[in-house]
C-alpha cells in the first residue's frame, strides 16, 4: 500500500504538466563528424581502451567519424585539476 501511495504522490504532479510542444529530431551522425570526449578519469581511461569509439564506429560503419579525447583525471567543468599542474595558482 505504501508503494502505491508513494508512486501516486510522485507521478500525480507529473501528470499535471503540459505535454512538450514538439519532439526534437532524432540525433544522427553525419559523414565527417568529429566527436570530442570531455570528462574526468572515466573519459581519460577511454584513451587506453577505446570501447566507446569502437562501439560508435561499429554502429555507423558507413560514416567517417573521428574522435578526440580530452579527458583528464580529476578534472572538473572548470578545469581545476589542470590548473594545479604548472598553471597559475
Amino acid at each position: 500500500m505504501k508503494a502505491i501511495l508513494l508512486s501516486c504522490l510522485l507521478v500525480g504532479p507529473i501528470a499535471l504538466l503540459p505535454a512538450p510542444a514538439g519532439a526534437a529530431e532524432p540525433f544522427e551522425f553525419k559523414d565527417g563528424d568529429r566527436v570530442v570526449l570531455l570528462g574526468n578519469t572515466l573519459i581519460e581511461r577511454e584513451q587506453r581502451y577505446g570501447y566507446w569509439e569502437t562501439a560508435l564506429t561499429a554502429l555507423h560503419p558507413n560514416k567517417d567519424i573521428t574522435f578526440r579525447n580530452l579527458g583528464w583525471s580529476g578534472d572538473t567543468v572548470w578545469g581545476e585539476a589542470r590548473a594545479r599542474f604548472g598553471g597559475p595558482q
